[in-house]
């Protein structure tokens, strides 16, 4: 609970905050984490996120490799997805979340997933 005159929060920090969802640097649950440091230090979201590590991982050829491993992995759930059982995909994604401590970009893993298992 802050009095409203020790919040450090300025208007241009908010806006990289938001920005930095919208282009999907940082997920929403790390924005929120990273707005409550704001809110307390004034420091700017992309130092907060650096020195929290909430950097979303969005580069393409590592999460292909993630993906890749994790199907290596789960050849049963693979066999049960191409059978039809599109709901095993969440298998897939949580074990990326888990694999990558959460910084995957989940809608780009599920995208590469998808494409990978609709190719072989």
């Amino acid at each position: 609970n802050l009095a409203i005159d020790s919040i450090k929060l300025s208007p241009a920090n908010f806006l990289q905050l938001l920005r930095m969802i919208q282009q999907q640097i940082i997920s929403a649950t790390a924005a929120k984490e990273i707005l409550e440091e704001m809110v307390i230090s004034g420091n700017s979201p992309e130092n907060v996120m650096i020195r929290l590590g909430l950097k979303q991982e969005s580069d393409r050829d590592q999460l292909e490799k993630l993906a890749k491993d994790i199907l290596d992995d789960f050849t049963k759930e693979v066999y049960r997805y191409k059978a039809g059982k599109s709901n095993v995909l969440g298998v897939f994604i949580g074990e990326g979340m888990k694999r990558s401590n959460g910084k995957i970009n989940p809608s780009l893993f599920r995208e590469i997933i998808i494409s990978m298992l609709d190719e072989g």
